[in-house]
């Protein structure tokens, strides 16, 4: 991560801190679980190419990436109508995953340590939301975008990452934490039964 992404709506310093861990605190979580995914096992500590998972931890995390493929393949892009690659998507999908499940807990950590923060003014518009919707809608927000058709079309063909609608859709589906937050009823689309959960 450079310091160029220190600005909103991943960061701002007079941002509630709440913002900030949904925003910036996702992305950091997002590199981390990279450390821990399938290019992360081929490399110890020290960056040397070592294979330093066990057989049974690579059979267990290969079985638990066939869930997100089959989830992300799923998904159609609703301006090309052309269903998300979840093979080709699969690294940072994971991370996405991860990311947003280390940044909530890092959140609760963090409050749970930390005198209350003050509460910083919100636009009226805001003030309906919780702490933890609020961080669900940060992290959203920092997927907002107004990208052409064709420039879609031709991230769908190529892209490592899953469009934004996906990125955004798919790990708060699998969060239990974002259904709490919103009341989601257990079997709706934003809190299904089966959920695909690396760890």
């Amino acid at each position: 991560l450079t310091s160029g992404i220190l600005h909103p709506p991943f960061y701002h310093p007079s941002a509630p801190v709440v913002m900030n861990f949904g925003g910036i605190g996702t992305v950091i979580g997002h590199e981390i679980t990279h450390g821990f995914d399938y290019q992360g096992s081929q490399y110890d500590e020290t960056g040397r190419l070592v294979n330093w998972w066990r057989n049974d931890t690579r059979e267990k995390y290969e079985e638990r990436v066939k869930c997100f493929e089959r989830q992300y393949s799923s998904q159609v892009e609703p301006v090309t109508g052309k269903k998300v690659n979840g093979t080709l998507t699969i690294g940072d999908n994971i991370a996405d995953n991860g990311g947003i499940k280390q940044a909530f807990k890092a959140y609760k950590i963090y409050t749970a340590t930390k005198e209350q923060e003050m509460d910083l003014k919100l636009p009226k518009s805001m003030e309906q939301f919780s702490k933890e919707q609020l961080f669900f809608i940060a992290y959203a927000s920092t997927w907002c975008n107004d990208n052409s058709k064709e420039h879609i079309e031709a991230r769908l063909k190529d892209d490592s990452h899953a469009p934004a609608t996906s990125r955004v859709l798919v790990p708060l589906m699998n969060s239990d934490d974002f259904a709490k937050a919103y009341n989601c009823p257990q079997g709706s689309k934003m809190n299904p039964v089966n959920k695909c959960l690396l760890y």
